[in-house]
């Protein structure tokens, strides 16, 4: 595997794992997905586990996890906040916090007062269901 390969290289990793990681994939099942793209939901982004599972010594040469954008697949910066959050945020709180501390539960109590936030400090909405993204043309 890649964490196998580069600790014996000794060399440094960031994680991007694509069911996890890449915000170009629509986050509700059923929405676009330009003929190819997998589902990624906020659920599945904020499961990240960038050790996965292994042991702190086989992992210690990671050192970040990226949230990875295609954005040629998307024609405009709404596309872009749409797809990005709120599961941006997820991704953050994985590569920031260990497993043993995460609750799913808590995260998204905490992505609500931040969704209120957002909308209140720069009048955008970060909730997201099937029927509110940019239509695609």
């Amino acid at each position: 595997s890649t964490i196998t390969e580069t600790k014996k290289q000794g060399l440094p990793l960031i994680i991007a794992a694509g069911e996890h990681c890449y915000l170009d994939y629509p986050q509700i099942p059923g929405q676009d997905n330009r003929g190819w793209m997998p589902t990624t939901t906020l659920e599945q982004s904020y499961k990240l586990n960038p050790a996965y599972g292994r042991a702190e010594q086989e992992t210690d040469h990671i050192i970040g996890v990226q949230a990875t954008m295609w954005a040629e697949q998307l024609p405009t910066l709404n596309h872009l906040l749409y797809r990005t959050y709120p599961r941006a945020c997820a991704i953050a709180e994985a590569g920031w916090s260990p497993m043993n501390v995460r609750s799913w539960e808590n995260f998204q109590r905490k992505l609500a007062d931040q969704r209120q936030f957002v909308l209140k400090r720069f009048n955008y909405d970060m909730e997201r269901t099937k029927e509110n993204e940019p239509p695609f043309k």
